[in-house]
């Protein structure tokens, strides 16, 4: 059964990114541009991961982090954002891995599947 992976960033650019090298993967890959999206995404379908943006425009990454702890999803969670900064704040938050802006694609790609593998 292929895995289904959320993508949710600001940067149209960096979600194809994301989609396009996943889905050459194997993974089947939706991306949002915002938070409120993602919200309705996560509610019409299960997700094995959601990779999410920290800072972005209408609503903070951290409301989507927020959101999936209280809601108890499966869903396994990583954060990938160019403005991690004193990360201290997270760690309130349930997630596998930051990932800070720019990163290594390939690298990235082979820990999701670590990640990921059954």
């Amino acid at each position: 059964m292929q895995k289904k992976i959320l993508v949710v960033d600001d940067e149209l650019l960096i979600a194809q990114g994301w989609k396009m090298c996943l889905e050459l993967e194997g993974f089947v890959v939706d991306f949002v541009l915002g938070v409120k999206e993602a919200i309705k995404k996560i509610e019409e379908r299960e997700y094995d991961l959601i990779i999410t943006d920290l800072k972005m425009p209408e609503l903070d990454g951290e409301v989507l982090l927020q959101y999936l702890q209280e809601s108890k999803l499966p869903s396994k969670v990583i954060i990938s954002s160019g403005h991690i900064g004193n990360d201290d704040h997270l760690e309130k938050y349930e997630f596998e891995k930051i990932v800070e802006k720019p990163f290594n694609i390939e690298h990235e790609i082979e820990a999701i599947k670590e990640l990921l593998k059954d």
